[in-house]
């Protein structure tokens, strides 16, 4: 009579249930093997191995803004009139002091002649007044009374022609008239816009960053304004001015960057994203 010991059965035990699970495995495994055929291969990832160079790094601050011109100016009658002429329209380019429109005002031309009217027959009569002075037939004190009276409508007649001169709308500095809201025949005053002047020629962002970003901020660094609707229209620019406080409500800080001249893409109004590079290095391993 064959006798087992306790171990020796628990060992058969595990040999008789391992060999139960691998022919399980076996009759599945040939079951799926009928259904689908051959194992699908196992997925393979990709991978591209490049050279290391040597390139440059950039840290960059992103910010958006509105482009603005340096000098742009609303122009506005002094006096209330009549149009008489337009010289300039939208999109034309002017001098400082170019004439953009003239204004009649009747009660300023009368007031202008009046008063060179009255300077001239002062003028000739101080002159007679000085030749009957030489011959004693005039005295001194006419003479003075007369001389203060000129000099008195010399400075009413010039008061007159400069006020007379208002009615002439000129450029106060260079560029592109880019509004122009009179027409010839119609009444005008000072409420009444007449004219825009913008300087195309000099152009600038004013961006706002977080404070955390001002001590990495200097005079000097160089930006990327592009246009926040077509990223193939940009422009180059530095950083001018850094304001010297902080806006409390928002935490941050202005910065004003000038666009280089010349480069004629953007213009004023657009809205542009501002990439602000605040620390580069050259020939690092990338």
């Amino acid at each position: 009579m064959l006798r087992f010991s306790s171990r020796g059965i628990c060992v058969l035990a595990c040999l008789l249930l391992l060999f139960a699970a691998c022919s399980g495995d076996g009759k599945h495994g040939g079951k799926q093997g009928g259904m689908d055929g051959e194992k699908k291969p196992e997925p393979v990832t990709l991978v591209e191995a490049l050279p290391v160079t040597y390139g440059q790094v950039s840290d960059t601050l992103i910010a958006n803004a509105i482009v603005e011109s340096e000098s742009q100016a609303d122009i506005y009658p002094s006096a209330t009139g009549i149009v008489l002429s337009v010289h300039k329209d939208e999109g034309d380019s002017v001098k400082r002091g170019s004439l953009l429109a003239i204004i009649d005002n009747i009660q300023l031309d009368a007031s202008a002649e009046r008063a060179q009217a009255e300077m001239l027959r002062l003028v000739e009569q101080v002159a007679s007044t000085k030749r009957l002075h030489a011959h004693g037939a005039a005295s001194q004190r006419e003479l003075e009374e007369l001389e203060f009276q000129l000099a008195t409508a010399s400075t009413n007649s010039r008061e007159a022609a400069k006020t007379l001169g208002q009615t002439r709308l000129s450029a106060p500095f260079a560029g592109v008239v880019a509004a122009r809201e009179l027409r010839v025949g119609e009444l005008t005053s000072s409420a009444a816009r007449a004219f825009q002047i913008v300087d195309l020629d000099h152009l600038r962002v004013v961006a706002s960053l977080p404070e955390r970003d001002l001590s990495r901020t200097k005079a000097g660094q160089s930006a990327k304004l592009i246009s926040a609707y077509d990223p193939e229209v940009w422009a180059i620019g530095a950083v001018d001015r850094i304001a010297p406080v902080i806006d409390p409500n928002s935490g941050t800080f202005r910065v004003t960057i000038s666009v280089k001249p010349g480069q004629n893409t953007l213009r004023p109004g657009q809205f542009v994203s501002v990439e602000l590079v605040v620390d580069q290095h050259e020939d690092v391993l990338v």
